[in-house]
């Protein structure tokens, strides 16, 4: 069984994937750690956005998720989850390599999710509501709000409590894991 978290930065993908690794004893699997380290090893400089954009047009917006499956494929793992996809290819790709996949699509606007990058990091870095927005353009002319529109099997809006995130997960994500397999 994969379970496939989807959905723009800071939504709570890490979080709600991490909280369902440590109740279930799952292989987390983030998407983001394959390009950071193709980014490293190509080592190439300026923004990472702009790296993975030329990958996306080199080696087509697929590429890092063959990575992703070949990587549950060595592991063995009965029950993966996968977080961090941008693209439509990427879940498609997962789909057609495995049967037993569920996408899941986590949501909260953009307002929220800047104020929570900003207590992630750090709060005077001088990173701005419109840096913000541009990064989320970004990802958006990459195809997250297509895979967030029409590839989902369930959508857990977070825009409330950490408490209340991990109620939505059990109740759309960890109940349903028997029914899935």
């Amino acid at each position: 069984m994969i379970i496939c978290i989807v959905g723009p930065s800071c939504a709570g993908k890490t979080t709600s994937a991490e909280y369902i690794e440590s109740e279930t004893g799952a292989k987390y699997l983030e998407a983001s750690d394959f390009v950071r380290s193709r980014y490293a090893e190509c080592g190439s400089e300026g923004e990472i956005m702009d790296f993975v954009k030329k990958e996306f047009s080199e080696e087509g917006r697929g590429t890092f998720a063959y990575q992703v499956c070949e990587q549950i494929e060595d592991s063995n793992s009965d029950l993966s989850i996968i977080s961090g996809f941008r693209t439509q290819e990427e879940i498609e790709i997962i789909r057609s390599e495995f049967d037993s996949i569920s996408v899941i699509g986590i949501y909260a606007n953009s307002l929220l999710r800047y104020q929570r990058k900003l207590k992630r990091d750090n709060p005077k870095s001088g990173y701005t509501y419109r840096d913000f927005l541009q990064k989320d353009f970004t990802e958006y002319s990459f195809g997250i709000m297509g895979a967030l529109t029409h590839q989902l099997d369930g959508l857990i809006i977070n825009e409330s409590t950490l408490d209340e995130l991990y109620e939505s997960v059990d109740k759309e994500i960890l109940s349903q894991i028997s029914v899935w397999e």
